[in-house]
């Protein structure tokens, strides 16, 4: 999958399954603890979700549920001020 990563003190990011069509959970690596923005995109660049993720150092994971999102792909990304990671993620019927 692709991967953009600026500077992001999380060291590794993946959702299963990928594609899904109802929930995918995102497992995340991180370097630091603290406050993290999650966002989802369409491929036009619109946010279609949004929610604040608290993060430990070390191992974390989460539930992403696409509610009434349409079959397509997404790019999301988890940021806080130290930089943002990317990924691509596909809802399937």
């Amino acid at each position: 999958s692709a991967a953009y990563d600026f500077g992001s003190p999380i060291t590794s990011v993946k959702n299963t399954p990928n594609p899904f069509n109802q929930q995918t959970l995102i497992e995340v690596q991180s370097a630091v603890a603290g406050g993290f923005h999650f966002e989802v995109f369409n491929l036009v660049g619109q946010r279609v979700h949004t929610q604040m993720v608290e993060m430990t150092t070390g191992s974390n994971q989460f539930t992403f549920d696409v509610g009434s999102l349409p079959v397509g792909s997404y790019i999301y990304s988890l940021s806080n001020p130290s930089g943002k990671v990317s990924r691509m993620m596909v809802v399937g019927q």
